[in-house]
């Protein structure tokens, strides 16, 4: 009986998976349709207030998600969005109805080798930010304490 339930639990772990190129949307509350683009393989799951997207072999995940983010789309979610005035939600056939040219996958993988020098930059940035973060949070409580002098700063 356990054996049976670890491996319904493992094949459901990678069946709802989040994976490198996976494309989250939300699909209720106020933060309906806000998206993230999953960067890596990620030891977590996601759950029934999002959709996932995952693009098929004839589709790149970059390109997929320039039309999820664009102004276009976001006026899509809100055409298809109901509910209360508390709490929007949005069905996924909904969602899937809309309509948008996929270009050849060749201009897809151009698109894509372009966009990677973007997206490695943005990840760069993110880490020098983190770090610049964590430095400034580590020295301004020494030098507000004057632990630490600032050299050629004078009173």
């Amino acid at each position: 009986m356990i054996g049976e339930i670890l491996k319904w639990k493992k094949k459901n772990y990678k069946r709802f998976q989040l994976l490198k190129g996976d494309i989250l949307i939300a699909r209720t509350g106020n933060s309906i349709g806000v998206n993230y683009l999953v960067k890596e393989d990620l030891d977590s799951v996601f759950n029934n207030g999002l959709i996932r997207l995952r693009v098929n072999s004839k589709s790149n995940y970059l390109f997929l998600n320039m039309i999820i983010t664009s102004k276009i789309f976001e006026r899509h979610i809100q055409s298809i969005a109901y509910g209360t005035s508390t709490q929007p939600n949005m069905q996924i056939n909904s969602l899937l109805s809309y309509e948008f040219v996929l270009p050849p996958f060749t201009i897809q993988k151009r698109f894509e080798d372009f966009s990677m020098t973007i997206v490695e930059k943005q990840k760069t940035n993110q880490y020098q930010i983190e770090t610049l973060t964590k430095t400034r949070e580590a020295l301004l409580p020494k030098l507000m304490r004057g632990e630490i002098r600032v050299k050629g700063f004078k009173k």
